[in-house]
């Protein structure tokens, strides 16, 4: 064990000395290219000014590297076990639809699989085992690795910390058997690991009655990018990109490919496409994210995928900021975000989940869609009541700062690592 693991040592100590491990199964963690990768891109920012190491497994095709002190190592599955998992993947869909008796929505058999890839994928497998053995402890991100994280952790003597950013068989919605399927592979993958985060005391609960032991820890935003002062550069690119004239009220929704995502976009153009059909090419709208492919129509203009600096500006530069799911679980990032950045929010309850917002305080919570062009246009017209509802955005987020809200990692990291000691390991 490396010096200052001592039951004794001073918790900065400890840490000091630690070798951190991350495992997150989505790619664009370096680039932090969709909520759940900004999230846990803030925890490494933590993490890094204060352990000893930090390494960070993720599935990518770039070559590995080290970025700001940390080092990423990027997985892809050999040609042959790409092959064999579209092969065995089609083969999984197939017999759930049998099973089930109905046919599957996209993805639906998706969030099952992903708790099953370590067994189809040797090399996830032998990466996920090089992280664990040269690490002190292991946080990873969703269900998906906790199991095989689980097993090796127990045969390594190295803890693994989850946090599950949502239930993810609520993403399920086709078949209720592939849902409970689902949840069965989530919840047995969750009690074998040493600590579980959850986003909300909902989600605390439905893991609890399937005996997994969670803490709710709030996800973290960024306060300071709120903060920041105009970036004139890229404000005037983006001002001759969107062709914004003067008097144009600009709204934004910001989303990367999902499901719930994708459903939300939808309704960003029907609002966009009823208010240009109502003469006010004024009131224009960005949508930025993979979402939707990059492209324009009349008074509604997609982006595509944008860097950090680009979506910041968007945000100040933003009128009012939509976000109408309806679906999905979990705590929206893209709420907290809009909010911590004090802008006047227009979206539904499922947009709202987890964080405490009163509608007309806070921010406007409809749940009718269809009634979003007037709630949009009623809003643009009341300068005052959006003076109101981004002071009070940014009072509702003033307790979720990552550098607040993480330091509980922190503190559980070390505990795990002094009780490790403790036990003679």
């Amino acid at each position: 064990m490396p010096d200052g693991y001592g039951s004794r040592a001073p918790a900065t100590q400890v840490l000091g000395a630690m070798r951190v491990g991350v495992a997150f199964p989505w790619s664009g963690i370096r680039r932090r290219e969709h909520g759940s990768a900004q999230r846990i891109g803030l925890l490494i920012d933590l993490l890094r000014e204060r352990v000893g190491r930090v390494t960070v497994v993720s599935p990518g095709l770039e070559a590995d590297e080290t970025h700001a002190g940390v080092v990423y190592r990027y997985h892809r599955p050999t040609l042959a076990e790409a092959a064999r998992e579209r092969r065995e993947r089609r083969r999984f869909r197939t017999l759930l639809e049998t099973v089930a008796r109905t046919p599957l929505a996209a993805d639906d058999d998706l969030w099952l699989w992903r708790h099953l890839e370590c067994r189809i994928v040797p090399s996830l497998a032998d990466a996920l085992a090089s992280l664990v053995r040269s690490s002190d402890v292991v946080l990873a991100s969703f269900s998906f690795w906790a199991g095989a994280l689980g097993r090796l952790g127990r045969a390594h003597g190295v803890p693994i910390v989850v946090t599950v950013h949502d239930e993810i068989s609520g993403q399920v919605r086709s078949s209720r058997l592939v849902r409970w399927l689902t949840y069965r592979a989530e919840m047995h993958a969750l009690r074998s690991v040493a600590h579980c985060f959850v986003g909300s005391s909902d989600d605390r609960a439905v893991f609890g009655r399937a005996g997994v032991d969670a803490e709710v820890l709030l996800p973290g935003v960024d306060l300071d990018r709120g903060r920041a002062s105009i970036d004139g550069p890229t404000r005037a690119s983006l001002q001759a990109r969107l062709a914004l004239g003067g008097g144009d009220a600009l709204c934004l929704f910001v989303g990367a490919a999902h499901g719930p995502n994708a459903a939300a976009a939808e309704a960003v153009c029907a609002t966009a496409r009823t208010i240009a059909q109502r003469g006010r090419r004024d009131v224009r709208f960005v949508i930025a994210g993979d979402v939707v492919p990059p492209g324009r129509e009349a008074n509604l203009s997609a982006l595509g995928r944008v860097d950090e600096a680009v979506l910041d500006e968007l945000y100040r530069m933003a009128d009012l900021v939509l976000v109408p799911l309806t679906a999905g679980t979990g705590i929206s990032r893209k709420t907290l975000e809009a909010m911590a950045f004090g802008k006047p929010v227009l979206t539904t309850t499922v947009g709202t989940r987890g964080i405490p917002v009163e509608s007309g305080t806070h921010a406007v919570v409809c749940d009718d869609l269809p009634a979003y062009p007037d709630r949009v246009l009623e809003l643009l017209a009341d300068e005052a009541l959006r003076r109101r509802l981004a002071h009070g955005a940014r009072a509702a987020v003033a307790a979720y700062d990552y550098r607040v809200v993480d330091r509980r990692y922190l503190d559980v990291i070390t505990a795990l690592a002094r009780a490790r000691h403790g036990r003679g390991d």
